[in-house]
């Protein structure tokens, strides 16, 4: 993989993930409820085919750029991360970022996959600011991508129910200005 790296920082590089990368091990990350709980659009199971199916139709797509993370040292597949949906007219996009390999949790691989695929979307595909919204007891996510120079602009409380449970939303942002270097 690492002859096709789209970009790469210290530790990770990012390469255009494509259906023939799906395969019995990331898919088990889609299927990891706890994994997966702070994926508030998803809350649906996926098997190999549905799965192979949405990354097709990211990929299909200059909307929604979707990359492979793949660790440095020893070439592994940790996880995906999602540029998009990126909206043009406004200069807008999303970073959605899953670190699925158990080994590569909690290291500061998602920071750094986070301040990549940012540095892809403001250089590569002409956004302007980058805005993600997160559960508010994600705090992994928040540290991750504050990690990167994105900051919290702002905290909807009581926002979203998950389990009959009201939970709060943060919003969080990224101008280049304020991305750090990888």
């Amino acid at each position: 993989m690492r002859g096709s790296l789209t970009i790469a920082g210290a530790r990770v590089g990012l390469f255009p993930l494509q259906k023939r990368h799906i395969n019995s091990v990331v898919l088990s990350w889609f299927q990891d409820e706890d994994l997966t709980r702070f994926f508030s659009t998803t809350f649906k199971r996926f098997d190999e085919e549905s799965l192979r199916a949405l990354v097709e139709t990211k990929t299909g797509t200059s909307a929604t750029p979707t990359y492979g993370i793949v660790r440095l040292r020893d070439d592994l597949l940790i996880g995906v991360v999602t540029v998009g949906p990126i909206r043009p007219v406004h200069g807008l996009s999303d970073v959605v970022t899953l670190i699925g390999e158990q080994s590569a949790r909690g290291q500061g691989f998602a920071g750094e996959t986070v301040c990549l695929a940012s540095h892809l979307a403001f250089k590569d595909h002409g956004v302007r600011k980058l805005s993600t919204a997160m559960f508010a007891d994600n705090l992994a996510a928040r540290k991750a991508y504050a990690s990167a120079g994105w900051f919290e602009e702002a905290e909807l409380r009581d926002h979203l129910i998950v389990n009959k449970q009201a939970m709060g939303m943060v919003l969080m942002s990224c101008f280049p200005e304020s991305l750090r270097d990888y």
